[in-house]
């Protein structure tokens, strides 16, 4: 008798799960505390719409967008998430109402991964517990990295001389009339951890996709390196100040950014009150995706956005549309923009135009390239191989 009521206990056990959990989903797309939720997919107990989203979860809200509209809700684990898509909806929040939705979520890492929705992942012997555990040792390796050299800095320091960021954060912290803000010297490393982090990851991870795209398209090499040439010449490499002469480069670049968008979400923002966007109610603290990808390949924004095409960026002068360009979103916008948008921008410029005129790039025959990438906060290309040649006549010294 009790090995035939396990199967039947078990089955209503499940059926109360998910009587239980239809009865949350229908309450949350109902009436929040402040009006019409956003509307969004069925949600399951426990791993919520986790499931959903796959490797490319920017790809995932593309698609429930074109279902539900571009600002939707859905779940991970017990957290509610609102998603935002499209540059209408995104800059109406974080621009227009900037204050509202420029939290930050309350994950331990700071940053959304599975394991701060699902902890309980964490006791199983799983994929998402290695890739976890690999995060944890390589942010040990970075701090102590950066831990040593600001020690070092420390006992160099002199307050008159100031050598990189590293004394600027340490003169600020600890050697100035007071704490700017609340800043401690406990915060110096966590302040050049984020400069270096943030500077170095963003400028490599775009040249990545510059190289990648330069070796898929050689005649538009060739065209780069022929605007180089009249611009700048043989005899000096170029600098910031050819920006202006070098219209077909910056489109290029835009493209790229554009094309790859390979910062695809932003870091999640949490909303600092009850706010209301596109006639849907967002409670406070609420975890808000932004989905970047959306706005860089939005149909109604861009034709054939698939398409890899720096033209596109170019009016009929053949001069840099500014308007097209602004309209990339790579650095997010609004109170969370990324400071260093235009400094990223200007070392992605001179590393692009230096390249191009000191080297030719090939690609290896045995080699298919594609646009697939490495997941994760900045999307990395697939490993691939290339072979440089140095341009004649060049430089005798750099």
């Amino acid at each position: 008798l009790r090995a035939a009521l396990q199967p039947a206990l078990l089955l209503s056990c499940i059926l109360l799960t998910c009587a239980l959990a239809c009865r949350r989903a229908r309450a949350t797309r109902g009436a929040s505390s402040c009006g019409r939720s956003p509307p969004g997919p069925f949600a399951w107990p426990l791993v919520g719409n986790a499931l959903q989203l796959g490797r490319l979860p920017h790809l995932a809200f593309a698609r429930l967008a074109r279902r539900y509209g571009d600002v939707f809700q859905l779940r991970l684990g017990r957290r509610r998430v609102v998603v935002l898509n499209g540059a209408g909806p995104i800059r109406r929040a974080l621009v227009g109402q900037g204050a509202r939705f420029a939290g930050r979520p309350d994950f331990p890492s700071f940053r959304l991964v599975l394991v701060d929705v699902l902890p309980w992942l964490l006791r199983f012997p799983n994929p998402v517990r290695r890739v976890f555990h690999d995060f944890q040792a390589l942010t040990r390796e970075l701090h102590g990295f950066v831990h040593d050299k600001v020690a070092q800095h420390r006992r160099t320091f002199e307050p008159g001389t100031i050598r990189d960021v590293s004394d600027a954060a340490i003169a600020a912290a600890e050697h100035g009339n007071g704490p700017p803000s609340g800043l401690g010297p406990g915060d110096v490393e966590g302040a050049v951890t984020d400069i270096f982090g943030a500077g170095q990851d963003t400028t490599s991870t775009a040249l990545s996709w510059v190289l990648l795209l330069l070796l898929k398209h050689p005649q538009l090499q060739h065209e780069l390196q022929e605007e180089l040439d009249r611009v700048v010449g043989r005899s000096r490499l170029p600098t910031c100040e050819d920006r202006p002469g070098l219209p077909r480069l910056e489109a290029f670049i835009y493209e790229t950014l554009r094309y790859s968008s390979f910062v695809p979400l932003t870091i999640p923002h949490a909303t600092t009150t009850d706010v209301e966007l596109d006639g849907f109610c967002i409670p406070k603290d609420t975890v808000v995706f932004v989905n970047q990808w959306s706005v860089n390949h939005d149909c109604r924004k861009w034709q054939e956005p698939q398409r890899f095409d720096p033209s596109r960026f170019l009016d009929a002068q053949q001069h840099l549309d500014r308007d097209h360009a602004c309209r990339v979103m790579i650095f997010s916008a609004g109170q969370r923009r990324c400071i260093g948008d235009q400094l990223s921008k200007l070392q992605i410029f001179l590393f692009t135009a230096i390249l191009l005129h000191q080297c030719s790039f090939h690609a290896n025959p045995a080699e298919r390239l594609t646009m697939d990438c490495v997941p994760g906060l900045a999307l990395k290309p697939l490993p691939f191989t290339v072979t440089v040649k140095q341009r004649q006549p060049s430089l005798t010294a750099l």
